[in-house]
């Protein structure tokens, strides 16, 4: 396994932008209640005359969140997809099982699993715009960083 990279080394390196904006919702959350204490941004990635908007939803410091923040938090979105994907051949006979044993367990195992959903459909669409082989890196050799300005 190769060494961890910083995450603006490797942007500089795979000739990727990164530009962050706050947006009123997050239409990967649609038809889910956020608490009110939950900020939503817009991190869309360039490279080259390309470009890919992805969305983050959270409950964020007064200063924002930087662009290397955004990215090291899509990388957790996409190794927690890849740690679950084997499960969700399970999804239905769990939500049937909880929803018959505690109606709440069971809505909240329901939109556990929307968010899921739609997390791993994002980091879908990431991996297309990054290439597998950028992708796989991205997940295996980024640090995150705490000395880089924030953006948004």
């Amino acid at each position: 396994m190769q060494a961890p990279i910083r995450l603006d080394k490797w942007l500089a390196q795979k000739q990727i932008s990164i530009k962050m904006s706050r947006v009123m919702c997050n239409p990967n959350m649609a038809g889910q209640q956020a608490p009110e204490a939950m900020e939503h941004f817009r991190c869309r990635l360039f490279k080259r005359d390309r470009h890919v908007d992805l969305y983050l939803s959270i409950v964020a410091e007064a200063e924002g969140v930087s662009p290397y923040e955004a990215l090291f938090l899509l990388a957790m979105d996409g190794a927690s997809c890849r740690l679950l994907e084997d499960y969700e051949q399970f999804k239905d006979q769990w939500l049937s099982e909880l929803g018959d044993s505690d109606k709440m367990m069971g809505t909240e195992a329901r939109s556990f699993w929307k968010e899921y959903t739609a997390r791993c459909s994002q980091q879908r669409r990431l991996r297309s715009f990054l290439g597998e082989s950028v992708y796989e890196e991205m997940l295996h050799r980024l640090e995150a960083q705490s000395d880089q300005p924030k953006a948004v």
